[in-house]
């Protein structure tokens, strides 16, 4: 529900992207490690992802990362982040 409350209107249903912002199912590993920061620390402000810090915690973002991560097929990654007590601060 989180992805379909914050994340959908830009991002695209079911984490399938209209081609305006990027497909999150194609993340590089190296957008996947960052992605605490982008979400929640702002880190692409300039590049148009706001900040979603007051709205989700790192529990809501580790959530959204792990559902995009299953629609993607990016199996790596949903056990990676279930294995994970918690997520770094950004």
């Amino acid at each position: 529900a989180l992805y379909h409350d914050h994340c959908q209107f830009c991002h695209g249903n079911r984490v399938v992207g209209g081609g305006v912002v990027p497909d999150l199912r194609f993340m590089s590993e190296e957008t996947q490690n960052r992605f605490t920061a982008i979400v929640l620390g702002g880190s692409l402000r300039a590049r148009g992802m706001a900040s979603f810090a007051n709205k989700i915690d790192i529990a809501g973002a580790k959530a959204i990362h792990s559902y995009i991560a299953y629609r993607a097929g990016q199996k790596k990654f949903v056990v990676k982040l279930s294995e994970q007590s918690s997520l770094p601060e950004p």
